[in-house]
C-alpha cells in the first residue's frame, strides 16, 4: 500500500474547516491523537508510529524517502504500553511526540486532515490531503489532482517540501519527551488532560 499525501501550515484554521464543512463529508472531528514516532539508529530509511486515539491505537510502519509517496503499513495494537517498551528495549529511540486534534474530512477519493498540534512547539496548524493507492505507479498524476484540489477548493497554494518538512520536525526533536509518561499521553487522548508540555 502507498500513500500520496501533500501538506502544508495553515494561517487561518477557522477558515480552512469553514470551506470544508460546506463541502466535504466529515469523517472524525474534534478527534484527540498522539503519535510517537521511533527510529532505529542502525537502519534509519523507516519511522515506526505508535498512534494512540481513544477507541483506537495502532502501530505503522511508513518509510522515509524523498516525494509525496511513502510505502505504508499499519496494525491494531491492544496494550500500547507494552508495544512502546518493547521498541525501546528493542534498541529503537523516539524521533519525537505529536499531541494533535484533529478534524477528518472526505471528498471523492481524498481524506483530508486538520491537525492542531498541542505541545509548546511554535508551530502553525497543518492541513494534510491524502489518498492510498496499490500500487506505486504513476503517482505524479495523482499528486497534480490533489495539488488542483488544494488550490481550487481550499485556496491553498505554498506546500510543504521536503526541507520544510524536516525544519518542522527538528524543532520537534529537541525537545525533552521524558517530561510526559504514557499515562500522560493516554489521559490526553481520552480528554482527562487537557494539554501536555515537553520541556525544551
Amino acid at each position: 500500500m502507498y500513500e500520496v499525501e501533500l501538506r502544508t501550515l495553515l494561517e487561518d484554521f477557522d477558515s480552512a474547516k469553514e470551506k470544508l464543512d460546506f463541502f466535504a463529508k466529515p469523517v472524525r472531528l474534534n478527534e484527540r491523537e498522539v503519535t510517537i514516532f521511533f527510529h532505529n539508529p542502525q537502519k534509519d530509511d523507516f519511522d515506526l508510529r505508535l498512534k494512540l486515539r481513544k477507541n483506537r491505537n495502532f502501530l505503522s510502519f511508513k518509510e522515509l524517502s524523498p516525494g509525496n509517496t511513502k510505502k505504508e503499513f499499519e496494525s491494531d495494537v491492544s496494550d500500547p504500553g507494552a508495544v512502546y517498551e518493547m521498541l525501546l528495549k528493542s534498541g529503537f529511540k523516539i524521533r519525537m511526540i505529536i499531541p494533535r486534534v484533529k478534524y477528518t474530512y472526505k471528498h471523492g477519493k481524498f481524506e483530508i486532515l486538520l491537525n492542531r498540534i498541542i505541545h509548546n512547539i511554535p508551530v502553525l496548524p497543518l492541513i494534510e490531503v491524502e489518498t492510498v493507492i496499490d500500487e506505486k505507479g504513476d503517482t505524479k498524476k495523482i499528486e497534480q489532482e490533489i495539488r488542483d484540489f488544494m488550490k481550487n477548493k481550499l485556496n491553498l497554494k505554498n506546500l510543504l517540501d521536503d526541507e520544510k518538512l524536516g525544519e518542522i520536525n527538528q524543532e520537534g526533536r529537541e525537545m525533552n519527551f521524558d517530561s510526559v509518561s504514557m499515562g500522560d499521553l493516554l489521559d490526553f487522548v481520552s480528554h482527562k488532560k487537557d494539554d501536555l508540555k515537553f520541556s525544551g
